[in-house]
């Protein structure tokens, strides 16, 4: 159990350090690709449900759900994009 443990708070630790200004990933152009991929995507269903609710696609939320939903989706874009930018720039971060 306590080398489990260890794993878990050495994994912890490198993403805190990954954080931190003038730091990166190794594979940092692979997250950015990932980013602009979530963006791409995120940015597609949000035209397919506009579009598809003038062709009568119908989701059975009222308009307080449906801003719920879209409140969190956006929520959690920014947490990501701000995340994959923080870990994948040498140039941004938090301080030492």
């Amino acid at each position: 159990m306590k080398q489990v443990d260890r794993r878990v708070t050495n994994k912890v630790d490198s993403v805190v350090d990954a954080l931190q200004k003038g730091k990166v990933i190794a594979n940092a152009s692979s997250w950015k690709n990932g980013q602009i991929t979530v963006n791409i995507l995120s940015g597609f269903l949000a035209a397919l449900l506009a579009v598809g609710s003038n062709f009568g696609l119908q989701l059975n939320l009222t308009e307080e759900e449906t801003t719920m939903i879209a409140g969190i989706i956006v929520s959690l874009m920014g947490a990501y994009n701000t995340g994959v930018t923080l870990i994948s720039s040498e140039k941004v971060g938090t301080k030492n």
